[in-house]
């Protein structure tokens, strides 16, 4: 009887442990998701400023630093 119990214990900490796993990895998903469409966003929104700064006569450089681009704006 002292046996079946400590298996049932173990058997429902690791259903435990499975579920929890699984709540995480949804909410991964969750972020993954929500960080491609932030990304997708923000290409649209610095296409529309390139496009917009272009249009006024400024001059973008890009300035590398690290693992991003900076933009360096030149008024004419």
């Amino acid at each position: 009887m002292r046996r079946e119990k400590e298996l049932t214990a173990k058997a429902e900490s690791a259903d435990a442990a499975r579920n929890s796993i699984n709540n995480y990895d949804a909410r991964i998903e969750e972020l993954e998701l929500q960080i491609q469409k932030l990304i997708a966003e923000r290409n649209d929104f610095e296409i529309k400023l390139e496009e917009a700064l272009q249009d006024s006569g400024v001059i973008l450089l890009p300035l590398h630093c690290r693992q991003c681009v900076k933009l360096h704006i030149i008024e004419p």
